[in-house]
This record gives C-alpha cells, sequence and structure tokens, in this order.
C-alpha cells in the first residue's frame, strides 16, 4: 500500500518501506546455536565450556549448518519471540526481479529440496525443533529495525551473562522506553 497521494505500485524509498520482507525458515533459540557450536563445532565438544564471544561462536555455529546441509542460509531475528529463522529464502518488494529466489522457485530444485530435509533432520535430531515443525513464513518490516537492534543487544547481552562473560545482569529497560517490546 503506498504513501497517501502516491500511486499505486509506487517504488519510491518511503512507499517500499511499508512493504514486508517474507522470510522463510526454521525457528530456533539463540541458546540453541550456542549449544550447538559448544557440542558439534569448537574442538573440546563440551557443553559446559565458557565461550569468549557469543557473536562468533552463533556464526561459526551457522556456518557448519550451511555446510553440513549445502544451504545459503541466513539468519533473521524475530523480535517479537526472541528466535531467529534459518532464512532458507525470502520474498523482498525491494527488487523489480523479485530479488531472492521464492520457496516456489526453490521447490523446484532437488538440491535445494534435499537441503532442507537435511537441515530439519538435523535440527530434529539436535533438539531445536519438533519432529512435526515445518518452515514458517515470517514478514519482516523495515520500521520494525530499531526494535530488532534493541532486542538483539538483549539477546547477546543475556547470553554474554549466562555465559559469565559479564558480571551484572542485563538491565531491564524502563516501560516507557520499550512498552512495544515484549519481556524475557
Amino acid at each position: 500500500m503506498p504513501l497517501e497521494g502516491h500511486p499505486v505500485g509506487c517504488r519510491c524509498e518511503p512507499c517500499l518501506q511499508l512493504l514486508p520482507r517474507k522470510v522463510t525458515g526454521f525457528a530456533v533459540t539463540p541458546e540453541f546455536l550456542i549449544r550447538y557450536y559448544k557440542t558439534r563445532v569448537s574442538e573440546s565438544k563440551d557443553p559446559n565450556q565458557k565461550i569468549t564471544d557469543i557473536r562468533c561462536a552463533t556464526a561459526l555455529a551457522m556456518t557448519d549448518i550451511k555446510q553440513k546441509t549445502r544451504l545459503p542460509l541466513l539468519i533473521q531475528l524475530k523480535w517479537e519471540d526472541r528466535k531467529y529463522i534459518l532464512r532458507a529464502c525470502e520474498e523482498n518488494p525491494f527488487y523489480e526481479d523479485g530479488g531472492y529466489a521464492t520457496r516456489t522457485i526453490h521447490e523446484q530444485d532437488p538440491q535445494w529440496v534435499q537441503g532442507i530435509q537435511s537441515l530439519r533432520q538435523l535440527l530434529v535430531d539436535e533438539g531445536a525443533i519438533g519432529p512435526d515443525e515445518e518452515m514458517e513464513d515470517y514478514e519482516v518490516y523495515e520500521a520494525d529495525m530499531e526494535k530488532r537492534i534493541r532486542i538483539r543487544r538483549r539477546l547477546w547481552r543475556k547470553l554474554d551473562f549466562d555465559e559469565g562473560l559479564c558480571s551484572r545482569p542485563p538491565v531491564e529497560a524502563s516501560v516507557d522506553e520499550d512498552s512495544d517490546i515484549p519481556e524475557f
């Protein structure tokens, strides 16, 4: 839906900001990525080990999952429930030609379908998703970028605290500052 006074189908940046990107993938918790790193990626394979860099650990976990499934996965924060979508495909209105290949296009590629089956099985085996869970669609609005950033920072601070990387627990924001963000 375009801004008032703009024609239908307007592709100016302010109008495009109102349109969502639709990402499709499996939802997992940030804690899963840390656990996966500790038990599958790190040399020690010790679930009780302390890690020194949360961002690096999650990136290495994602790299390992991408290599095992042969999928070009990306990660998308679902700020509403503080989970990550392991994004397998996306529909993006910012691109005239549709941008990334959509799920419909990918589903015609046997290699992609095999990769999704491998990803699903890996996530079930690791306890990240239930045996009946399927990929989900999630709409990402650019207007929510600040919320996503604030939530991501809080998640990282919580994970840092949980790993003993900081001595103080994350401070809860005031109601006025983040009234639109659900609590942990």
